[in-house]
């Protein structure tokens, strides 16, 4: 039985499989977190981009709404 679990061993410690396996499970870790955080910023820069370039193309004096806001101004 002693020399059953002595074999059961050394082959174990002799064995990389395993750690191989650990090995590939914290690299596919890291990349889904850094690819997470690289969307995450992509996506709020397009936001930004996307929130400026709609006040970019609003004209001055124009609501939510379309309706031109006329009230204090002139010419209108």
């Amino acid at each position: 039985m002693r020399s059953t679990l002595k074999g059961l061993m050394a082959r174990f410690s002799r064995d990389e499989k395993g750690a191989t396996l650990v090995e590939y499970g914290i690299a596919v870790v890291l990349a889904v977190i850094v690819g997470t955080g690289g969307l995450i910023t992509m996506a709020n820069q397009v936001n930004n981009n996307m929130g400026a370039s709609q006040s970019a193309m609003v004209p001055t004096g124009v609501t939510g709404t379309g309706i031109v806001d006329c009230s204090g101004t002139a010419g209108c």
